[in-house]
């Protein structure tokens, strides 16, 4: 992810989880083919699938004279098929300058890499210099495997002290990179000391990185750092301002208290400010918003300054875990580290970083990974790191990694990174080679971690009508206890899932026989439906056999246990609907009516007469032998109605009116 630095009052000294809780395990520790005294090694990392990329960005170029101090570089690795990581190539600017700082933040995608260099004096030209303004530089793999220098991107309202490059995170064709010290506000007025800023630039069609938006803090302050550290993820970012004193309000100031800063993308405003978020417990000096992490909805901040009151031990630090739903942030949970002792200052929140349901913190704990000393000594600034995972219940400790190695100051942590099932660990004080000689002081190492993954067994139960797809591609006509697949998970882990499969029939055909539909599937659920309406459920129509009362297209849904279907809709021509004919021997008045509807039926055979309003729901339904009926239709709502009669005799429909 990247590096910071740490300040220790007047001073400053360089350092630079989820539902599956495996435990991740040291696979490889790894330094660079040339490396040397003071490089700082492991000061800035980035992992993303088979590649990492270590910064040194302390090393000197000594193939210069005289020697360019400083100037750093960028080792790009990868993972072979042994599941080794080797060193492939070494990237250093053809424009480097003395302490341009290259590789002091890094974020690599696929195959995008960006490196900061806060330092840098020349613009994208290598030309106009300006005292550490700053850069970041783009690089890009080719189809031969070599990364290449695509752009060098600059601030377009570059000036001398920005630093812009601080802090840079890449996410597909999006970036987002920090300008510490600026001065300017996101309209390049309101000048205020290193109040700093963050830039956001989008990839365009021919591959170039365009700045499409400047931001700043609403309440922007000097000396604030606003951009210390930043990070987005989809259409939300976070920008950390550590050294920021007001809290929420703007009412209550605690030197370096700290704060971070949440943005929202609107669709037509860009970026725009939605929250400034401070520490429910916050304090003079913490630091809130040293470090930042974002994935989706999941925020973490970090405040490694943050005394621990409860044993009395300054600079403990400090994790908080944030969620956002629909712009609304709420603190979740927050951590000490796990191994805190009273005399062990181990800055935890120094570095962060945050994916899918898992986050690492690092710290410069004085402990093993157990939180026991080593030899009965505490090994100052050793450094540690460790796992959170997330379930139902929220954030969680998982566990916690030290070195193989582990040693008095090597700051084990100063950058980490993960990236589904690996992680990557930056100790840019360490002092040997991968076989533990060859002392060279502060040359740097980093260490590279995996998940041990635990095979876990499901059974996936399923129920489906006539047949069923399962998640492999695989159809079933029948029910089945037997099928296996193997799922892979975010991390790469794999679980046996077992299928339970029931699969039910339904028969959800139709027959017609004039107005009258009827479903062929005996003891079952059903509820016709009006599809001129929008498959609009008929009121009171549950029967297995239904009578149209008006012209239209008519289906069923058809529900047999956990097998529903809806059938074709099927069209119905109502005919005589105006007229009775006199010889049908009946007889209808009044019509139009209002209290009451008599008809006299003259015929030889017993009548069925049904009564539908046009909704489709029936309100009235009687068996009429020959002779004079007279109803109540007081409560009827005023409408129309529509009467149906059939008999051995005779069949039809007539229009009725309440009035």
């Amino acid at each position: 992810m990247k590096f910071k630095w740490l300040y220790l009052i007047t001073l400053f000294v360089w350092i630079g989880k989820d539902v599956y809780a495996q435990s991740y395990t040291e696979t490889q520790k790894t330094v660079p083919t040339d490396r040397n005294k003071v490089d700082k090694f492991g000061l800035a990392v980035a992992l993303y699938g088979s590649y990492a990329a270590i910064a040194a960005p302390l090393q000197d170029d000594s193939s210069k004279n005289p020697v360019l101090r400083e100037i750093g570089s960028v080792y790009v690795f990868e993972k072979d098929s042994l599941g080794n990581w080797k060193e492939i190539q070494k990237l250093s600017p053809s424009d480097k300058v003395q302490q341009d700082e290259f590789g002091h933040s890094v974020s690599l995608w696929d195959s995008t890499l960006m490196i900061g260099a806060p330092f840098q004096n020349l613009d994208d030209t290598s030309g106009n210099s300006k005292g550490n303004a700053g850069a970041v530089y783009c690089y890009v793999l080719s189809d031969s495997g070599q990364w290449n220098l695509a752009q060098k991107i600059v601030a377009d309202d570059r000036r001398a002290g920005q630093n812009f490059g601080w802090d840079v995170a890449l996410k597909g064709k999006r970036m987002m990179v920090s300008a510490l010290r600026d001065n300017w506000d996101a309209n390049r007025r309101n000048n205020l000391l290193a109040a700093g800023s963050a830039y956001f630039f989008e990839q365009d069609s021919s591959g170039r990185w365009v700045q499409s938006q400047k931001i700043s803090a609403s309440d922007r302050k000097a000396n604030a750092r606003f951009g210390f550290a930043v990070d987005f993820s989809g259409n939300y970012a976070v920008v950390g301002a550590p050294w920021e004193t007001a809290d929420t309000t703007g009412s209550t100031l605690l030197t370096k208290a700290g704060a971070a800063y949440f943005f929202a993308q609107d669709s037509v405003k860009g970026w725009q400010e939605v929250h400034k978020i401070t520490a429910s417990d916050r304090a003079i000096d913490d630091q809130f918003g040293y470090d930042v992490g974002l994935f989706n909805d999941q925020l973490i901040v970090s405040s490694p300054f943050k005394r621990n009151i409860s044993i009395g031990t300054d600079k403990a630090g400090k994790l908080y875990f944030l969620n956002n739903t629909n712009n609304v942030i709420i603190e979740t949970n927050n951590f000490y580290a796990s191994d805190i002792m009273s005399n062990c200052k181990t800055y935890y929140g120094l570095s962060i970083d945050i994916e899918h349901k898992r986050a690492i913190v690092s710290s410069l704990s004085c402990l093993d990974s157990n939180g026991n000393t080593i030899n009965g000594f505490q090994l100052s600034r050793a450094g540690a790191v460790e796992i959170y995972s997330k379930d139902s219940t929220g954030w969680n400790y998982s566990h916690t990694r030290v070195a193989s190695d582990q040693a008095e100051g090597d700051y084990f942590g100063a950058a980490v990174a993960m990236h589904r099932n690996m992680v990557l660990v930056g100790a840019p004080q360490e002092d040997h080679d991968t076989a533990g000689r060859n002392f060279l002081r502060d040359a740097g190492s980093a260490y590279f971690f995996e998940a041990n993954c635990v095979k876990n067994a499901a059974t996936d139960v399923q129920f489906a009508c006539d047949s069923f797809a399962w998640n492999n591609g695989q159809v079933f006509y029948a029910s089945d206890s037997s099928a296996q697949d193997t799922l892979i998970d975010y991390y790469g882990c794999d679980s046996v899932a077992t299928l339970q499969l029931t699969v039910g029939s339904n028969d959800s055909t139709v027959v017609q026989r004039g107005d009258t539909l009827t479903a062929l599937q005996n003891g079952a659920s059903y509820q016709w439906l009006n599809c001129d309406s929008n498959y609009r459920a008929i009121a009171g129509a549950t029967a297995q056999t239904f009578v149209a009362p008006l012209n239209g297209n008519y289906a069923v849904e058809i529900s047999n246990g956990f097998c529903t279907k809806v059938s074709d809709c099927i069209y119905v021509s109502i005919t005589q609907l105006e007229e009775i004919e006199t010889s049908l021997k009946l007889s209808i008045a009044p019509n139009p009516f209002k209290e009451s509807l008599e008809w006299q039926w003259e015929g030889a055979e017993a009548l069925h007469i049904a009564i539908y309003n046009l909704q489709g729901q029936l309100v009235y339904e009687a068996l009429q032998n020959p002779g004079k009926q007279q109803i109540n239709s007081t409560a009827w709502p005023k409408g129309l109605y529509i009467l149906r009669f059939q008999s051995k005799e005779t069949q039809g429909a007539v229009k009725l009116i309440k009035q």
